[in-house]
């Protein structure tokens, strides 16, 4: 009998974090009977699989086809990695597989979910589909400050409800939805792979723990991603890839002096930030009342049912709380850190980027 434990993210809930800690050990839990599957050197997530499981093309935003990759184009390369994960599972028989990848929460069709149903029953005799969801005010933050940190992005944010995601896949996915709250006080030690494991795959549990994520946390402070905004003109005229390139610089130096300059804490929304998120998030009841979901941060008196299209596109100190001495005394130590002679640009894109910050 082979399960399979497959987790649809939702977006900024830790599923990097886990999605590496299980490929870097998947040979070990491979070992155990828990089967992790190895796409290529290029892609740690399974969401290639989505156009295959489906039938149709779909490309999600959590990842990319290259043109080298087998298979042709993206149905090709899909269907190429789905076998390959099909001679793997025969290869390991193991006990468990685990699938993982932030675009499965992005189906909410239910032709999509009939589709893959016949798929992964084809394969798997116990499906579990797993999903931790984030509060619309922590998603919101953390998602407007991953634009920032990646690209010199300061989107809109716009309401993103649950509902059709959640209902889809709980009326007509391939098998039960678990739905747990994503908040380091609900998860187990406070950590989304522990917990996972440890509800899914309390047999590799040891080895989970054996080598935590020891990678460097990034988040920046409300008065680094201030000073950043201050410099998104310089980018403005460029775009995806050659954005991304252009900026990394600058945030890379940004990184380092926020954890120099005294005073760094997480990032906090401000009253009528929260306030707004709040009434923006017009399900937050529905998944209350008809999965259990209730976020610790959430008021329910204020949450709204009555949609809105106002686009919200708010700065920085609109949306958080932002101490102005220690912002000026970043903006500063980021100047004389570009002025430094002895700062060497590793590339072409460093040196125009020098340029660009000193006008």
């Amino acid at each position: 009998m082979t399960e399979l434990i497959l987790h649809i993210g939702h977006p900024k809930t830790g599923t990097t974090a886990l999605q590496r800690g299980y490929l870097r050990q998947r040979r070990e839990l491979a070992a155990k009977g828990v089967l992790y599957p190895y796409l290529n050197k290029e892609s740690d997530r399974h969401t290639t699989l989505v156009p295959a499981l489906i039938g149709k093309e779909l490309v999600t935003g959590d990842v990319a086809f290259y043109p080298h990759w087998p298979g042709g184009n993206v149905m090709g390369q899909s269907l190429h990695i789905w076998q390959d994960v099909q001679a793997q599972i025969a290869e390991h028989q193991p006990n468990k597989v685990v699938l993982s990848g932030e675009g499965f929460f992005q189906l909410r069709r239910r032709w999509q979910m009939e589709a893959m149903c016949e798929r992964l029953s084809a394969v798997f005799d116990k499906i579990t589909v797993v999903a931790y969801l984030r509060s619309p005010q922590s998603r919101h933050l953390s998602s407007y400050q991953q634009g920032l940190k990646t690209a010199g992005n300061r989107a809109f944010l716009p309401s993103q409800p649950y509902m059709p995601v959640v209902s889809v896949w709980s009326r007509f996915g391939p098998g039960p939805l678990d739905l747990h709250i994503f908040d380091r006080k609900a998860l187990i030690s406070g950590d989304v792979v522990e917990d996972f494991a440890t509800r899914y795959t309390p047999e590799v549990l040891d080895e989970i723990r054996a080598r935590p994520n020891r990678e460097l946390n990034t988040s920046l402070s409300a008065e680094a991603m201030a000073v950043l905004e201050t410099h998104i003109h310089r980018v403005d005229e460029l775009t995806g890839a050659e954005r991304r390139a252009a900026w990394q610089p600058l945030r890379e130096i940004m990184l380092q002096l926020d954890q120099s300059v005294p005073g760094f804490t997480r990032p906090r929304l401000t009253v009528e930030a929260s306030l707004k998120i709040q009434r923006r998030s017009l399900d937050i009841r529905w998944l209350q009342t008809d999965h259990g979901i209730t976020f610790e941060d959430v008021d329910y008196g204020v949450v709204s049912t009555e949609e809105t299209e106002d686009r919200w596109r708010p700065t920085i100190a609109e949306l958080c709380t932002v101490d102005a001495a220690r912002r000026n005394a970043l903006a500063e130590a980021l100047e004389q850190e570009l002025a430094r002679p002895t700062v060497r640009s590793a590339n072409w894109v460093t040196r125009v980027l020098r340029r660009m910050v000193r006008g």
